[in-house]
């Protein structure tokens, strides 16, 4: 008795920027019967950067005395990540103890970067260098909402940048 083939089917993924791990989204091949993937690269594996990098695929069917065993193949881009872009006003002068600080819209004008970095979002903005910590009591910090917070430290004057 001749075994049967079976159908794989699986498309080009969406390209992805650098720095993502492969994961189900990417391997993500289908058949027409029951069976076990093994990908190449394989799962929790991060690609350089390029275009048209090969996935491969060994499908094994459950019922082997039934079906051959089949392989496929795709390509995926793996995209430059581009430095993100934002515009942080300035904020108010405030007056000495004027204790906590609440500025909406510090953040605006979120940029992701040019094309494929379209794909990324605000995880976090991380406020650093402050040039006078010891005038505040919270530290400044802005929310992925582009909201500033900090409190002024009581008896203190100065500027801070």
């Amino acid at each position: 008795m001749l075994k049967a083939d079976p159908a794989i089917t699986w498309n080009d993924p969406a390209a992805i920027p650098h720095g993502t791990l492969l994961s189900g989204t990417q391997l993500n091949a289908t058949a027409d019967v029951p069976g076990t993937f093994v990908y190449d690269p394989d799962v929790g594996i991060q690609l350089g950067v390029g275009d048209n990098q090969p996935l491969s695929v060994v499908f094994t069917p459950d019922e082997s005395a039934n079906y051959n065993s089949a392989s496929d193949s795709v390509t995926i881009d793996v995209l430059p990540n581009q430095a993100p872009s934002f515009v942080a006003s300035d904020p108010a002068t405030v007056l000495e103890d004027a204790g906590l600080q609440t500025v909406p819209g510090f953040i605006s004008s979120f940029d992701p970067g040019a094309g494929e970095s379209a794909l990324q979002s605000v995880l976090t903005y991380h406020v650093s260098n402050v040039g006078y910590p010891a005038m505040f009591t919270t530290l400044p910090s802005v929310t992925t909402a582009g909201v500033l917070t900090y409190e002024i430290a009581a008896n203190v004057f100065g500027e801070a940048t």
